[in-house]
């Protein structure tokens, strides 16, 4: 069985391999390397593969890869799937799902900005998001970078679709790479 990951990468790899039995796991734990799924491609798939995940999480770009990436992240596999595939076939988006995309968006550029609150931290450059989904802090910590700052920083936030439990994440300076743990028991339910 194949372990992919609940995100836009998981979703083109399921796109990919039709054939193959998968199992989703929550992102942020996959250990896969997604150049190894591009290699078969042709080259203009896979260029624009890569531009429809440097997409996801962004606030600017294609309104269509952005929406797959949120759609995908938020378990929405088949609309993730028909998105990306309207890309790569070059095919118009039906209406239905252009609203459906639109407001994905929306709502997460909403829950984003809320997030962004300096209230939040405590102590200094810790992020308390332990009431947020776990599928949000990617967007939130490119988000972070763009508007807020570049500083070291650590974030609890809370499970995952497919991973219980808060969860914490250290993020370097001037970077937008994270390591992820989850947090013990006891931790998690602290107030």
């Amino acid at each position: 069985m194949l372990e992919i990951p609940l995100d836009i990468r998981g979703v083109i790899i399921k796109i990919f391999e039709p054939n193959k039995e998968h199992i989703w796991c929550a992102p942020f734990l996959w250990r896969g390397v997604m150049r190894n799924w591009l290699q078969n491609i042709d080259s203009k798939s896979s260029r624009l593969i890569e531009g429809i995940i440097a997409h996801d999480g962004e606030n600017r770009g294609s309104i269509h890869a952005r929406g797959a990436g949120v759609a995908a992240r938020t378990g929405q596999i088949d609309l993730a799937c028909r998105i990306i595939q309207s890309l790569l076939d070059g095919d118009e988006i039906t209406s239905t799902d252009m609203a459906r995309i639109r407001a994905l968006l929306s709502d997460e550029r909403k829950s984003i900005k809320i997030l962004l609150n300096r209230q939040r931290q405590w102590p200094r450059n810790r992020w308390n998001l332990h009431d947020v989904p776990a599928w949000i802090i990617p967007a939130w910590i490119k988000a972070f970078r763009r508007e807020v700052s570049n500083e070291q920083i650590s974030i609890i936030s809370g499970g995952h679709l497919l991973a219980y439990g808060n969860w914490y994440w250290y993020l370097p300076e001037y970077s937008t790479d994270y390591t992820v743990e989850r947090l013990p028991k006891k931790m998690s339910s602290a107030p």
